[in-house]
């Protein structure tokens, strides 16, 4: 099952992953990082590359972020350009968050290329 790591300004990627979790029920091989007010870039790639060495990476991550651009973008892309496996989308929402989950078990290029379809013009690739 491909693994999930999501990337948000403030609380959002944490607490969408908590709803998602209310409407798909408990998930497994995802986390999430949070750039906080107080935070400089170190402390962000610190947490970011912290929470994505809790995962189970042997099926390929997908890293979700809120807005291309972004620091935590462009900390995902970090990881994502050390780490063989992985795809980097920005621009996720709660309902792009649920089918990502509830497709977990495709490929993880199909799965980039099935919410990039099912959500069109709301994502941009950054792999």
């Amino acid at each position: 099952m491909i693994a999930l790591l999501l990337g948000s300004h403030g609380k959002f990627a944490k607490e969408a992953l908590e709803s998602a979790k209310m409407i798909v029920g408990e998930q497994e091989n995802t986390t999430s990082f949070s750039l906080e007010e107080n935070m400089d870039l170190k402390m962000t790639i610190d947490s970011a590359q912290d929470a994505f060495n809790t995962l189970n990476t042997s099926e390929g991550v997908l890293l979700l972020t809120d807005i291309m651009g972004g620091t935590p973008t462009n900390v995902s892309t970090v990881i994502h350009k050390k780490n063989p496996n992985t795809r980097l989308l920005a621009g996720f929402n709660l309902p792009i968050l649920v089918e990502a989950l509830l497709n977990r078990s495709m490929e993880l290029d199909e799965l980039v290329d099935y919410l990039k379809e099912q959500f069109p013009g709301t994502l941009s690739d950054v792999s």
